[in-house]
C-alpha cells in the first residue's frame, strides 16, 4: 500500500511537470507567421453583438 501512494504521488508530479511544460509561456522568439495588418495585437477584440 505505501508503494502505490508513492507511485501515485510520482505520477501525480510527472503529470504536473508536463502539464506546465505543454502550456508553457511564451518562448521569446517571432512567431511563425507574422500579421501585417493594422492590428498588432495576436488576440483580436471581439465585437459586441445584441
Amino acid at each position: 500500500m505505501r508503494h502505490m501512494k508513492r507511485l501515485t504521488a510520482l505520477a501525480l508530479a510527472l503529470c504536473m511537470t508536463l502539464a506546465l511544460a505543454a502550456c508553457g509561456g511564451d518562448t521569446g522568439g517571432q512567431p511563425a507567421s507574422s500579421n501585417s495588418g493594422a492590428n498588432s495585437n495576436s488576440h483580436p477584440q471581439r465585437k459586441e453583438t445584441t
